[in-house]
């Protein structure tokens, strides 16, 4: 009777050890059927409804993974692109990317993904800061009264649509001093001590410097009489001709989250765990983001041509590009086009007021 119970013993723990490496094996499987989209960009709220599609499963429901990289620079975002290095990047209409589609760039713009948000959603997501010092004596109230004054920005490329603005007031850029300062941090630490006058900001930076009280908002992009595209997703070559199906779910999964975090932006649908996500990710304490308009990112994936030709013909007159490009020509929307097959298309406004 004992060597029975003892073949039975050895039976049941050989039947448990196969069970568990059949399970474990089917499960290392189907993890390993998802394929990874590699996306690169500057790492902030803007990129966070990636995430959000990430932690809502999105991705997963069409076989697909993400990982996310943070590159920040244009120097180092174009070259991994075109080096498939990347499967795709999220930033914007830049004169590298000019530049280079000009002499044979094979990735293409994909879509288009944040732009000036429409009033309903919000303002002060980006802008001119002035000091408060200034605009209480009445020194500076306007654009006009910034003529000769100190404006910091991060980078001179980023002064095209502050040159713009200027324009619809009768000034140009070369009618104001620009103080490259190439952190944000140290621009508004500038702005506090005197040193500049005015400051361009992206939140939170800008809310801080109004509630310490060293600062006012000046100007509010998204009250700008033109739209203004910020960012795009841009596909590698190697995407687009080895797994074209591959950036169509990208797309669906991606905008599925795009969704899910503007309704969360307006304090609807999963407000409490994406504004749990986004602090995570951007590492802002959630109190802060309570207090600023989000990113807008649009849910259809829009693109304004017209703010891409403005740009482009900027550039041109700066001499940062030799020659103008077709934007045309180096977009392939039909990825979208498929994706909101599958997801629809929506109307943002009654997307977040549900």
């Amino acid at each position: 009777m004992d060597g029975r119970k003892e073949m039975r013993k050895r039976l049941q723990v050989g039947l448990f050890f196969v069970l568990f490496f059949f399970i474990l094996t089917v499960s290392s499987a189907g993890a390993a059927e998802l394929k990874m989209v590699k996306v690169a960009g500057a790492v902030g709220l803007e990129i966070t409804p990636l995430m959000v599609a990430k932690e809502m499963g999105f991705y997963k429901e069409v076989g697909l993974d993400i990982q996310i990289i943070d590159l920040p620079s244009p120097r180092d975002q174009l070259p991994a692109l075109a080096s498939g290095q990347i499967d795709v990047l999220m930033a914007g209409n830049s004169a590298g990317f000019v530049n280079m589609a000009v002499a044979g760039f094979g990735s293409r713009i994909a879509c288009g993904y944040s732009h000036s948000s429409p009033k309903w959603f919000g303002t002060h997501l980006n802008g001119i800061l002035v000091r408060k010092d200034l605009y209480d004596k009445g020194e500076v109230r306007t654009l006009k009264d910034l003529k000769g004054r100190r404006v910091s920005f991060n980078a001179m490329i980023r002064t095209q649509t502050f040159d713009a603005a200027l324009r619809t007031v009768g000034l140009r850029l070369e009618d104001v001093k620009i103080v490259e300062i190439a952190k944000f941090s140290d621009s508004i630490a500038a702005l506090k001590s005197g040193g500049v006058d005015a400051a361009f900001f992206i939140q939170p930076f800008g809310v801080r410097a109004v509630q310490e009280g060293f600062a006012e908002y000046l100007l509010d992009y998204s009250a700008l009489p033109f739209q203004i595209q910020f960012t795009m997703l841009f596909f590698s070559e190697n995407l687009l001709k080895s797994d074209r199906q591959k950036g169509v779910d990208f797309l669906a999964a991606t905008f599925k989250g795009v969704r899910e975090y503007l309704r969360a932006a307006k304090g609807k649908g999963e407000r409490a765990k994406v504004l749990d996500l986004a602090s995570k990710f951007t590492q802002m304490p959630k109190d802060l983001l309570e207090t600023f308009t989000w990113s807008y990112v649009d849910p259809n994936g829009i693109i304004f041509l017209d703010s891409l030709e403005m740009q482009q013909d900027w550039y041109l007159e700066r001499k940062y590009i030799k020659e103008k490009i077709d934007y045309r020509k180096i977009m392939d929307l039909t990825l979208l086009e498929d994706a909101l097959k599958k997801i629809g298309k929506v109307d943002a406004q009654s997307l977040v007021s549900k």
